[in-house]
């Protein structure tokens, strides 16, 4: 059975790419691709790590981190989306936003957390 498409979880080895699995989704079973996979047009593909090389017309979740998008800098790269930065850990985390007025300007901050 092909990536997104209904499945039989009794049946072995029924889902056609290596890299995917019958497994419940909605109210029946699909073929979906596993963990550290995306679906790439109905074949599960790598997901790319944080700052690596990654293709523009892709999913959305091509890249690993569910909180990094493909960005073009100088060339396209999996990175933290705004308001995320990356942590020690090279994982992105959610920055936080603290403001504070003078007069009728508001200047924003954000602080990385360790």
């Amino acid at each position: 059975t092909a990536v997104g498409v209904k499945c039989d979880p009794s049946q072995a080895d029924e889902c056609k790419d290596p890299h995917s699995s019958c497994v419940p989704a909605d109210s029946e079973h699909k073929c979906l691709c596993n963990v550290g996979y995306y679906d790439n047009n109905g074949t599960c593909t790598t997901q790319v790590l944080l700052e690596n090389s990654c293709n523009a017309n892709r999913p959305d979740n091509q890249c690993q981190d569910k909180n990094a998008e493909c960005k073009d800098t100088t060339d396209l790269k999996c990175l933290c989306k705004d308001t995320f930065y990356k942590n020690k850990d090279g994982n992105c985390i959610k920055s936080i936003d603290f403001l504070a007025s003078a007069d009728t300007t508001k200047v924003r901050k954000a602080i990385k957390l360790r």
